[in-house]
């Protein structure tokens, strides 16, 4: 029979998953609402991208989501992840022995999902000069 505490685990990673990806759709949709630039803070996104910022399963209290927009063009959104302790979105393996090229989500220390750089949407001017500088290189 599986651990009970296993299947726990999963049912709040999947709450987080999911709150997640709410938050990073809500991103994407103000970035292309404000041509490309991504919001200070995730309060910016309440009441018209999402009806209030998603709590993280593992924060105690009902905390939300922590944001961090350090880096203004590729901000990130994370969990404090399964030991509820905010590491500042910290990609560090939790496991010393673990490689940094096998991590997933759940093996760092925060549960860090980052907004890469992406054209969101591009005119047809746009992909016209696209295509020409691809073919000239």
């Amino acid at each position: 029979m599986p651990s009970y505490g296993r299947f726990v685990t999963q049912q709040y990673r999947g709450k987080a998953e999911r709150r997640l990806a709410a938050t990073a759709l809500a991103l994407r949709l103000y970035a292309a609402d404000h041509g490309g630039s991504y919001p200070k803070t995730l309060d910016e996104l309440v009441p018209n991208y999402l009806p209030a910022v998603p709590t993280d399963p593992f924060a105690t209290g009902s905390r939300p989501l922590k944001y961090s927009a350090a880096d203004p063009a590729a901000p990130s959104v994370y969990s404090v992840g399964e030991d509820g302790a905010d590491d500042g979105g910290s990609t560090a393996p939790v496991r010393s022995r673990q490689r940094a090229s096998n991590l997933g989500r759940w093996d760092t220390k925060d549960a860090v999902l980052q907004m890469k750089a992406s054209t969101l949407v591009m005119s047809e001017e746009e992909e016209a000069k696209r295509k020409a500088a691809d073919r000239d290189e």
